[in-house]
């Protein structure tokens, strides 16, 4: 099973986004504690809360990015609501009925979906602020 641990080249200088990505990658641990533990009950909670984090996040970062005329902020928009698609997706699968080995696969989702805005979305506009010298 895949792990996640914060890292300091997740950072993108800007607190607020900075905060958000921790609790998301702390929400992730709780979920592969209750799933250590064979809590699945807690699993689906959790995975619940994950996706309201993200989308407030996502708002959250939108706003931001308009505020500081991100040139791509649609693009990254669409990043958002194919990621949270994706999470749609992986809700249907824990309200199905999860099971061991689907909550395990729905973890790995979760990895992904943060992964995936974190490292790859979030670094262009990271670069652009850096060059605006907003953060």
């Amino acid at each position: 099973m895949m792990k996640i641990t914060w890292l300091p080249s997740f950072e993108t200088g800007i607190v607020d986004i900075d905060n958000d990505h921790r609790e998301l990658v702390e929400a992730i641990q709780e979920i592969d504690s209750a799933l250590t533990a064979n809590d699945l009950e807690t699993c689906s909670r959790l995975f619940h809360e994950f996706m309201k984090q993200a989308a407030n996040h996502f708002a959250k970062e939108e706003i931001l990015l308009e505020s500081i005329s991100f040139p791509r902020v649609q693009l990254h928009r669409t990043t958002h609501m194919r990621l949270l698609e994706m999470g749609d997706e992986t809700l249907q699968i824990v309200e199905a009925g999860l099971d061991h080995e689907g909550a395990i696969k729905c973890l790995e989702e979760m990895i992904y979906f943060l992964l995936e805005d974190v490292i790859k979305a979030d670094a262009e506009f990271k670069s652009y602020a850096q060059e605006k010298g907003l953060i």
